[in-house]
């Protein structure tokens, strides 16, 4: 029986039998990988052992699931799943009884291989691994689809393959070359990569000569088809594509040449749709689904497109070519007007129904932030959003447009379920509270996304702020929230009299709260596209430096015992981490790291001065002052003052 404590072992030992029989040159394999990551129809699915003919081009001869006791209808329907995503026309499970293998989609078993009663004998796995291996060598060639039977999953996993490959390519070369923009070289590597795709597809879609489409003119002639089309490049028409990424995105033109995948309308429909989910703004395609725009007159990055023609669609330019090129295959009018920045629309035909999904985390920079704020005092004359400033952009976003609605306008808006834990959400639902009327709020069951349904009145009655109702459910999702909700102007806990030290403390402790309290890395990772994460166990914590050796700090829990040696940047963000989680996933590359440490060390060393002077603001102690501080950090529940001062002296950050 596949034991799951061993399941990891086993598939390793299979790996590196496989790997040994194609050095042989026994089979026609290029590699063998596991853990392949794969979209399919039910979500995210994970291939145990791949056998790649080509790579590159995701061509696949064989894929083999490792199952935990006995083959069963689960199974075989994710073994279909992942077939059809990998171009093929069968899969095998092998389990406690014996290695099958399955057609896809009929789950017809071709063949079997059982396996001797509690063998543990290794020349008896390895040749059935071998065994296996002869079908699926035999059957890729006789049993290979067609490109009209190769599904649309099979085409967004293609394409998303290469975009992966692609990202950190030009990402570097946006880096080396354009020093600038490194803050934000793998958001603009991205951007470009999805408006090459989709320039790509266009240009499938409408040419008769794609033989005209070279390597050396791919960049400028795809260009030319944004222009055609009408979409401006916006900020992804200063990047060229590297050398590198040229090839890759040449190469799957190739492949989609030789595919074809609008010689079948219905396929190509379903392979744009999928494309639209996995370039969402957010990390959890499946969860950016629901952004459709359905009964909308203006849609703001969304995923669906509706059936009607909009007035107005505000979205990345590689997703509004991938949308219009949607509606040319269904038929559908164009909307009126398309834009790449929300910012650039100022107005909306009367009445609106708006459906927006703001998602992007990124902080803007000082600059970004003044013409940010110009464009808010145009949605709201006379008004001045001081908290707004290093709050995230999707707040900003939020912000104008709720001062751009007209009266007796409608929003559904989708947000962060993070949101009230942030900076710059208290000035958000002080405007909600103030000049709408929300109908609905629902978080959905991961607290990964927020959904409100709300109304522009004109009316001042205290009947349209937020009721009651809506806090008590907030309440009940994040404890934090209640005081999010109430009307009350805000103002500093050190101006409300002569307090005790616990009314103060209680006051400061609310006011932290609706600027928000940093979780670290889980409220810093929102910006960084589908970085590579590594899983550290934080057993014994807090953890400690215990010396330091060859630029590598050695760490020890609290017990004494050493647990890891890393680089000073992973060290500090262990140790802080080690304070808060048992276990923490942080970005492997050792620049992303630093990025987001030192953006928690920032909002720390803010949080403990906005503490500090209220404390000592509002008790003429010094004494009482220090003890309240103390008791507002201990509440908080942030790693120790101590910790971060030590953290934030290694990377020079003034703290006093």
């Amino acid at each position: 029986m596949l034991d799951p404590a061993v399941h990891t072992q086993f598939l390793d030992q299979l790996g590196h039998w496989a790997e040994k029989a194609l050095a042989e040159g026994r089979f026609p394999f290029r590699k063998i990988e596991q853990h392949t990551d794969l979209l399919t129809e039910f979500g995210r699915q994970t291939a145990d052992l791949v056998f790649w003919v080509n790579q590159n081009s995701f061509v696949a001869g064989g894929v083999l699931l490792l199952v935990t006791g006995q083959t069963g209808s689960a199974e075989q329907r994710n073994g279909t799943a992942c077939a059809s995503a990998l171009g093929l026309k069968q899969f095998a499970l092998w389990d406690q009884d014996g290695i099958t293998l399955w057609s896809a989609p009929e789950m017809i078993l071709q063949w079997r291989l059982e396996l001797p009663p509690e063998s543990v004998r290794i020349d008896f796995f390895f040749d059935a691994l071998l065994q296996l291996m002869d079908q699926f060598r035999l059957r890729s060639v006789i049993e290979a689809p067609s490109s009209e039977q190769l599904s649309s999953w099979h085409l967004t996993n293609l394409c998303r393959h290469t975009l992966e490959q692609a990202r950190p390519l030009l990402s570097e070369g946006i880096r080396r070359t354009r020093a600038e923009l490194l803050p934000v070289s793998e958001h603009l590597a991205q951007e470009k990569l999805i408006l090459s795709l989709a320039q790509l597809l266009t240009f499938l879609y409408r040419t008769r000569r794609p033989a005209e489409l070279t390597l050396h003119t791919l960049d400028a002639r795809l260009t030319e088809i944004s222009l055609a089309r009408g979409v401006e490049a916006g900020h992804c028409e200063q990047i060229r594509l590297d050398e590198q990424s040229t090839i890759l995105l040449h190469h799957l033109f190739r492949r989609l040449e030789q595919i074809s995948p609008f010689s079948s309308a219905p396929r190509a429909t379903r392979f744009l749709r999928h494309l639209l989910e996995l370039t969402a703004p957010q990390s959890d395609h499946q969860a950016a689904a629901t952004a459709c725009c359905t009964d909308a007159t203006v849609a703001i990055y969304c995923n669906d497109i509706g059936a009607q023609q909009l007035d107005a669609e505000i979205d990345s330019c590689g997703r509004l070519l991938l949308k219009q090129l949607l509606r040319d295959l269904l038929g559908l009018r164009q909307p009126v007007l398309t834009a790449t920045s929300l910012f650039k629309l100022t107005e909306f035909r009367q009445p609106a129904r708006i459906r927006a999904h703001l998602f992007d985390p990124q902080r803007p920079s000082r600059p970004e932030e003044k013409i940010l704020g110009a464009h808010l005092r145009q949605a709201w004359p006379g008004r001045r959003f001081e908290s707004a400033q290093g709050a995230a952009l999707f707040l900003w976003q939020a912000l104008y447009l709720l001062g751009q609605m007209p009266s007796d306008s409608t929003l559904r808006l989708t947000i962060p379920g993070s949101l009230f834990d942030l900076l710059g959400a208290e000035t958000l639902l002080n405007e909600l509270s103030e000049h709408f009327l929300l109908s609905r709020i629902d978080l959905d069951e991961n607290a990964r996304t927020l959904e409100l349904v709300l109304a522009r009145t004109a009316s001042t009655d205290r009947s349209h702020r937020l009721n009651t109702q809506q806090a008590i459910l907030i309440t009940q999702q994040r404890s934090k929230w209640a005081a999010l909700t109430t009307s009350e102007e805000q103002i500093s806990p050190a101006k409300r009299g002569n307090p005790t030290r616990q009314a103060l403390r209680e006051d400061i402790l609310r006011t932290v709260a609706i600027r928000g309290v940093p979780c670290f890395p889980e409220h810093y990772l929102y910006d960084l596209f589908r970085p590579e994460l590594v899983v550290y166990p934080l057993e014994n914590g807090p953890w400690e430096i215990d010396q330091n050796f060859m630029g590598l700090l050695q760490l020890k829990d609290k017990t004494g015992q050493r647990t890891c040696e890393a680089d000073p940047v992973h060290s500090y963000a262990l140790i802080l981490a080690s304070h808060q989680h048992q276990q923490v996933r942080l970005p492997q590359d050792e620049t992303v790291c630093r990025e987001i440490l030192i953006r928690f060390l920032t909002d720390l060393i803010d949080i403990r001065r906005l503490a500090q002077s209220e404390c000592f603001g509002g008790l003429t102690n010094p004494a009482q002052a220090r003890r309240c501080l103390t008791e507002v950090w201990h509440r908080l529940e942030l790693p120790p003052w101590s910790v971060v001062k030590s953290a934030a002296n290694f990377f020079h950050l003034e703290h006093d």
